[in-house]
């Protein structure tokens, strides 16, 4: 049984110049009905009523009406900037960082907290209405990342995570429309596949193998099984290598410490050469060490060095020796499925459009080998 501290809420209508106005009613501790606008279409109405549910039955709201204070007056300020749109921008992006940090990955933090900064710095204006910022200001900031020389990909991150914060806007009903909505989608051009060629990869392994041997296996290991760099550092210990068919099977599964990126789970596999090469090489391991866990400060410095003497482009990393991997097991006819389930993705969309790197001539001579567009009786 719900307390009688606890308030209940309902949408109501009313008929105003503009149209059709949604606002959240409910009845206070001293029996006065109160109302907040909560948007102009039912949709946004019933996400709103959902937030403010959850502020209002708030455990500081209910000691605050345990102690005789009415919501109102417990949230004038909230309340207020709702109502009159009063909230600036520093403080509502501040207050979504703080929200994003307790809610998300570090990563999805540092990428949104570099966004915020850069607006915070073209406005240039800590007393800046949230409601006051305009396409033209997007706009504005749009053209200055681009005549900073931001990449394509980096402005078009940057746009739309801008985007997602003015959403959350819209959705708390700070602002009534998101001026973000209306900036053009930036087309990236297409670019060179950022996968390794056979010749690529040659000259690598040569390098690697005199320069650090255990490093040559740490290649190996990537190109096999497409891991993160971060489960292969972190997470793969000598006793998820088991040995079936002559060739090792890899479990990659979370730790205390470290988790997988979907979270789950996956088994990988090393090819019969690869797995003669480490059997050796993990004699000297216990069952719970990381076998490559020792490298972790100095395994970007010896990719790059073997990328530099290898004449390879800056644009493939480490990330390539497992778009590499996909790219090859894709175009050797492994089913787009089981793509999805071996390299650990949340779905084969994800797969499709970031993992598998064809390049135009590798698609015409397949179609052309096929033989299947030619028939000689035509």
């Amino acid at each position: 049984m719900k307390s009688k501290y606890y308030i209940s809420t309902t949408i109501e209508t009313r008929k105003l110049k503009s149209g059709i106005g949604y606002y959240v009613r409910w009845v206070d501790i001293d029996g006065k009905r109160e109302a907040i606008p909560a948007g102009k279409t039912l949709k946004h109405a019933k996400k709103f009523q959902n937030e403010f549910d959850k502020n209002i039955n708030s455990k500081e709201a209910i000691q605050a009406r345990l102690d005789g204070i009415s919501y109102k007056n417990y949230s004038e300020s909230h309340l207020e900037e709702v109502i009159t749109k009063s909230i600036t921008l520093r403080k509502f992006l501040s207050q979504e960082l703080t929200k994003i940090k307790n809610e998300n990955r570090i990563n999805t933090f540092k990428n949104y907290s570099r966004v915020v900064n850069l607006f915070n710095d073209h406005i240039n204006n800590e007393n800046k209405l949230l409601k006051n910022i305009s396409y033209t200001d997007i706009d504005k900031f749009k053209n200055n990342l681009v005549e900073r020389k931001f990449s394509l990909a980096t402005i078009d991150n940057r746009i739309n995570a801008l985007k997602a914060l003015f959403s959350r806007a819209v959705y708390l009903s700070y602002i009534d429309l998101n001026p973000v909505s209306k900036i053009p989608k930036i087309k990236i051009p297409e670019k060179e596949p950022q996968v390794f060629t056979d010749e690529e990869l040659k000259r690598m392994f040569l390098i690697a193998k005199e320069l650090n041997d255990p490093f040559y296996l740490f290649l190996r290991v990537a190109l096999d099984t497409g891991a993160r760099k971060n489960e292969l550092l972190c997470l793969i210990k000598k006793k998820h290598f088991k040995l079936r068919n002559n060739v090792y099977e890899v479990t990659i599964v979370s730790n205390e410490i470290t988790t997988t990126k979907s979270k789950k789970m996956r088994t990988v596999v090393l090819s019969p050469d690869t797995t003669i090469l480490v059997k050796s090489y993990l004699k000297k391991f216990d069952d719970d060490d990381l076998p490559f866990r020792y490298m972790d400060k100095d395994h970007g410095v010896l990719f790059r060095r073997i990328r530099s003497q290898s004449e390879i482009s800056k644009d493939k990393v480490f990330h390539s020796f497992r778009k590499t991997c996909l790219t090859k097991m894709a175009m050797s006819g492994v089913p787009i499925y089981h793509l999805t389930k071996y390299a650990g993705h949340s779905s084969i969309t994800v797969t499709e459009k970031f993992y598998i790197n064809v390049k135009t001539e590798d698609t015409l001579a397949s179609v052309i080998s096929s033989g299947s567009m030619f028939n000689e009786s035509l």
